[in-house]
């Protein structure tokens, strides 16, 4: 039989498997943490910072997704927390500064989890000190006759990627460059010559696209 701790979050106390993750135990018991990178299926990158939770234990902010449980352990999220949800908002603005807002053409309209946690947080404003000349990433043409790939949309989660190598092991795809210069790119183009199978499922796995 697994060895249970004992943990609380958001003052409610919890007993839980131990070496699972907070994010794990928080979606299990209904808690809503806002998350991009983490997939049950994928390994964890811990890229977004979206899944930030306060650790009172520790007194500091720590990703959800990459921290295993441990007795005694107190959580708090954005639901009790002010500093978590203002670090999450914030994050938030960052990927909004070179996202269009074109929500209503959008074929994820409704099921884009950026544009949820958006209307979660409320407006948004620009905190990345981006021109206007400069606002939209260069485009990267995959040369595919069958996917196509919108460098402004992306929130560079490596769900895809992931997918490709873990699930598929095509390795078809990998990220160029960091920051928000990074862009997801074919390893070889035209894409369609390349090792991809046109299984579809980095554009499964997709947050937003």
């Amino acid at each position: 039989m697994a060895e249970k701790v004992r943990i609380i979050i958001d003052d409610r106390e919890y007993e839980v498997e131990k070496g699972r993750t907070v994010l794990e135990v928080a979606l299990e018991k209904g808690i809503d943490i806002p998350y991009f990178c983490y997939h049950p299926r994928l390994s964890i990158a811990g890229a977004c910072r979206m899944c930030v939770v306060y650790w009172e234990n520790i007194n500091r902010l720590v990703i959800s997704c990459n921290t295993p449980v441990q007795e005694g352990m107190v959580i708090r999220t954005h639901r009790t927390s002010e500093q978590v949800r203002e670090n999450q908002r914030y994050l938030l603005q960052a990927l909004m500064t070179r996202h269009p807002l074109d929500c209503p053409i959008c074929d994820k309209a409704g099921e884009c989890d950026l544009q949820n946690f958006g209307a979660l947080y409320g407006p948004q404003r620009q905190v990345v000190p981006v021109s206007a000349l400069s606002k939209e990433r260069e485009e990267h043409d995959w040369e595919s006759e069958f996917l196509e790939y919108y460098s402004n949309r992306c929130v560079v989660c490596y769900r895809c990627t992931r997918a490709c190598d873990e699930v598929v092991g095509a390795h078809a795809l990998y990220v160029e460059s960091r920051g928000f210069e990074a862009n997801i790119v074919p390893t070889v183009r035209p894409m369609d010559t390349s090792t991809c199978e046109m299984c579809g499922i980095c554009v499964h796995v997709c947050p937003v696209g």
